[in-house]
């Protein structure tokens, strides 16, 4: 287990390394700047009634009405569930860390569900899509910029997992960006080379 780790925190570094850097955040200008921080964690995964909180999110999730209710509801969750990795890594509770961020990957799973199949690269998405898009695709780049943050700031033995979360975080990502508006690809590429360069100077001690 210990070996898969440092095989994907290397491959997120690998896959970071290839942008070059922008204004980012670190101290210095960033179109992040205004974002919301993660909660405050509630009952946590090392908690003996956790389940009762992973079940009232499910049925939140089954009671959403349509693709926009959706993704909201997915996207606040699962802010909660980095909430909840970022206090179990403080606390060195690796398993309980690994729970949070397997919810926290499913919930990106449900959100990129909201989006589509087989669109073509080159055709203009409707209008819900487009805005659903961006929508996922500024939580997700979000996430990514927070975990880079606060990373210098955690454990350097139990931190790590951080570094799979934000590889995965920025696979979703990739997914989602097609789909977003022409107008909006330029502005997005930028806030997405602005994260990397964060993500490396955040995570660079390891």
């Amino acid at each position: 287990m210990k070996g898969a780790g440092a095989l994907a925190t290397a491959l997120a570094f690998a896959l970071f390394s290839q942008a070059g850097p922008a204004a980012g955040g670190h101290g210095m200008v960033t179109s992040f700047a205004t974002i919301d921080w993660l909660p405050e964690p509630g009952r946590t995964p090392d908690e003996i009634l956790y389940f009762l909180d992973t079940w009232g999110e499910q049925r939140e999730l089954a009671a959403a009405s349509g693709p926009s209710e959706t993704l909201a509801v997915s996207l606040r969750i699962a802010r909660e569930k980095l909430a909840e990795v970022e206090a179990m890594v403080r606390a060195g509770n690796a398993p309980a860390a690994r729970v949070a961020a397997g919810l926290y990957g499913a919930l990106v799973e449900r959100a990129l569900a909201v989006l589509p199949d087989g669109r073509s690269p080159e055709a203009e998405p409707g209008e819900e899509t487009k805005a659903l898009a961006r929508s996922l695709c500024q939580a997700l780049l979000e996430h990514q910029y927070i975990l880079s943050v606060d990373y210098e700031t955690l454990p350097h033995d139990s931190r790590r997992l951080l570094a799979e979360i934000v590889a995965l975080a920025d696979a979703a990502y990739r997914r989602a960006a097609p789909h977003l508006s022409q107008k909006d690809r330029e502005p997005f590429l930028f806030k997405q080379n602005e994260v990397r360069w964060s993500v490396r100077a955040g995570m660079r001690d390891d």
